[in-house]
């Protein structure tokens, strides 16, 4: 990756927020999955490596996303394929 492609990842984790994120978004009361309408969750994790080489884990669940997820998705399939596009 270039450090131009290294500040557009940085600027779609600033604009969603992700290092915000919490673990668990939805209804406080169905916070265990087997009694959730449907039976699951929603569940998502994104590692970040950084420029020293540690890595990060976010992850969790719900009935519900974290504020910004749809937009960071979209931003980063626009990205990965603006590159394999390339």
């Amino acid at each position: 990756m270039t450090e131009e492609d290294v500040e557009t990842v940085r600027g779609i984790l600033a604009r969603s927020e992700v290092l915000s994120w919490n673990s668990w978004y939805g209804r406080q009361e169905v916070q265990d999955p087997d009694t959730m309408d449907g039976g699951g969750s929603n569940g998502w994790v994104l590692y970040i490596q950084y420029d020293d080489n540690t890595i990060s884990r976010f992850g969790g669940d719900g009935t519900e996303y974290p504020s910004g997820y749809d937009t960071f998705v979209e931003e980063m399939i626009a990205f990965t394929h603006s590159k394999k596009d390339a």
